[in-house]
C-alpha cells in the first residue's frame, strides 16, 4: 500500500496550523503502518515466557536507528506531535503488561501511576492485566486489535486463553502543508515513503524474519514489508539457481574440455523448456 496523506484531527491540527496571507493552513502527514503477530507454539500467548520474548522483540525494534528517527523525528525529519505512542511502544499488549511506575507527589501517599510503556521492571500478573483491560471503556477495541475475535476476558477467567496476539505500529510523517505546490508535495511524499521502506527493508525485516523461537512464532504484514519479503525470497532463489548453473557449466567444461560446447549446452537446456 502507499499509505495515507491526511490532515490531522482537531487537537493535532490546531498544533500544526499557522496563519499565512490571511489563510489558515494545516500540516499534512503521511501515515504508514504495519502489524506483527505472535503465535505461541504451545499453550497460551499470555504465558510470561512468551510475552517476555515478545517484549524483547519489540524493544529491539524500537531501538533501531531508522525506527527512532521516523518515530521521534530529528532536526532533519519532522513527525506528528502525537506520533511517538503509535510506534513507541505502539499499540501493543506488552505495553500494558510491563508498565513503568511513577510516584504521585502527595505527602504520605503510597499511590502511584502506571505508564504503559513496556519498559517496566516487573510484569503485571495475568489476572491483574485481564482485570485492567476488562475495566477500560475501550475493552472491546483493545481485544479486537490485540487478540482473537472469539476471545473475551470472561472466557479467560474460565481458562480459555488465546494462542496469538497482534501489535500495530503507526508512523505519521510530516510531508508539508495544504498550501504547497503539488509537485513539491509529491516529491516530499516519495522521499518519506522511501525512508519508511528503507527502515523496513534494512532494519525491521532482518529482525522480524529471524525473530521466531521454539516457543514463539512471528508473522508480519503491512505497508511494503510483504512485497520486500517476496523480492528477497525471489533474489535468494535466483542466487541459488545461478549457483546451480555455475556447477553445471564447470562440470560440462571438465567433461568436454570446451568452453564453447559448455556454453551451447546450457543454451540448449533453456531452449528445451516448453513455453
Amino acid at each position: 500500500q502507499d499509505g495515507t496523506v491526511y490532515m490531522p484531527e482537531a487537537a493535532e491540527s490546531r498544533a500544526g496550523e499557522r496563519q499565512l496571507s490571511g489563510r489558515r493552513l494545516g500540516d499534512l502527514y503521511l501515515r504508514k503502518e504495519f502489524f506483527v503477530v505472535y503465535a505461541a507454539t504451545s499453550g497460551s500467548v499470555l504465558d510470561e515466557r512468551v510475552l517476555g520474548e515478545v517484549r524483547d522483540i519489540e524493544l529491539r525494534l524500537q531501538e533501531l536507528p531508522l525506527w527512532r528517527q521516523l518515530c521521534h523525528g530529528d532536526e532533519g525529519f519532522r513527525v506528528s506531535a502525537h506520533n511517538s505512542p503509535g510506534c513507541d511502544p505502539g499499540e501493543s499488549l506488552v505495553a500494558f503488561a510491563w508498565p513503568e511506575h511513577s510516584e504521585i507527589a502527595v505527602p504520605n501517599s503510597s499511590e502511584y501511576m502506571l505508564n504503559f510503556t513496556a519498559k517496566g521492571k516487573e510484569m503485571l500478573p495475568i489476572p491483574v492485566l485481564l482485570a485492567y483491560l476488562e475495566d477500560r471503556a475501550d475493552t472491546d477495541k483493545l481485544v479486537d486489535l490485540h487478540l482473537p475475535k472469539d476471545f473475551s476476558t470472561t472466557s479467560a477467567h474460565e481458562g480459555h486463553l488465546p494462542t496469538f496476539l497482534r501489535t500495530r505500529y503507526t508512523f505519521k510523517m510530516l510531508v508539508g502543508n495544504s498550501d504547497m505546490n503539488k509537485g513539491a508535495l509529491r516529491k516530499v511524499i516519495e522521499e518519506a515513503k522511501e525512508k519508511f521502506n528503507n527502515m523496513l527493508a534494512e532494519d525491521v525485516y532482518p529482525v522480524l524474519s529471524t525473530a521466531s523461537t521454539p516457543r514463539t512464532r512471528v508473522f508480519y504484514a503491512g505497508d511494503y514489508i510483504l512485497s520486500h519479503e517476496i523480492m528477497a525470497t525471489l533474489n535468494q532463489d535466483l542466487r541459488m539457481a545461478l549457483g546451480s548453473l555455475c556447477f553445471v557449466f564447470f562440470y560440462l567444461w571438465l567433461h568436454t574440455r570446451s568452453v564453447l560446447l559448455s556454453v551451447f549446452s546450457l543454451f540448449i537446456i533453456f531452449v528445451s523448456v516448453p513455453l
